[in-house]
């Protein structure tokens, strides 16, 4: 998705640090996962589409810093229960990995 492109892109742009961004379109898999509800306020839930074919999953939050702000190393499972409590109000960017090509979405934190 062009918007989603937009935002990786901005993230990199805005970001000092050492871990970028690095989006191949054609490897990227834009129905990995759903994410509801959007906007959200403390709690989402992620569902896998199609489950996870390896034995964990990696589901991270970056602010548009391109700060990793949540980091989650967990064993594969149809759905997932995230707490964003401790998130501000804003704009993320989800990126859940399982197998090897990475998923992205944005977020919004009401």
């Amino acid at each position: 998705c062009i918007r989603d492109r937009a935002l990786v892109a901005a993230l990199n742009k805005d970001t000092d640090q050492h871990d970028r961004f690095e989006i191949n379109e054609e490897k990227t898999r834009e129905g990995l996962f759903k994410v509801f509800p959007n906007p959200a306020r403390d709690i989402i839930i992620l569902e896998l589409t199609p489950p996870s074919e390896s034995g964990h999953v990696v589901i991270e939050i970056y602010n548009l810093m391109g700060q990793n702000l949540i980091n989650k190393n967990l064993e594969s499972k149809p759905q997932y229960q995230l707490d964003l409590t401790g998130l501000q109000n804003g704009v993320y960017l989800l990126k859940v990995t399982h197998g090897k090509t990475p998923a992205f979405k944005k977020l919004i934190k009401q």
